[in-house]
C-alpha cells in the first residue's frame, strides 16, 4: 500500500517537474518575442518621429515644399535657367590592322 502511494507521488512529482520545464521554455520564448517587438517598436517610433518632423516642415514653410518639388519633380523657378550636361560620347579606338 505504501509503495503504491510513493509510486503515485513520484509520478505526480515527475509530471509537475515536466510542466515546470515547459513553462520555463515558454517564458524564454515569450521573452525573445517581447525583445523583438520592442526593437520593432523603437524603429517604428523613430520613423514616425522623422515623418512628423517632415510634416511639420511642410506645414511651416514653403522652402521645404520647394525643396521637395525640386528634388522629386524637377521644379525650376521663373528666374532660373536649366542647364543639362550631357557626357561626350566615347571616342572610337584606332584600329591596328596588319596586312
Amino acid at each position: 500500500m505504501y509503495r503504491l502511494i510513493i509510486l503515485l507521488l513520484v509520478i505526480l512529482l515527475v509530471i509537475m517537474q515536466l510542466q515546470l520545464w515547459q513553462q520555463r521554455a515558454a517564458v524564454a520564448e515569450i521573452t525573445d518575442i517581447l525583445a523583438q517587438q520592442r526593437q520593432s517598436s523603437e524603429q517604428m517610433r523613430s520613423s514616425n518621429e522623422a515623418l512628423a518632423a517632415e510634416v511639420e516642415d511642410l506645414r511651416q514653410g514653403m522652402q521645404a515644399v520647394e525643396e521637395r518639388a525640386r528634388s522629386q519633380l524637377g521644379l525650376i523657378a521663373e528666374d532660373e535657367q536649366f542647364i543639362q550636361l550631357i557626357p561626350a560620347p566615347a571616342e572610337p579606338r584606332a584600329s591596328t590592322e596588319r596586312d
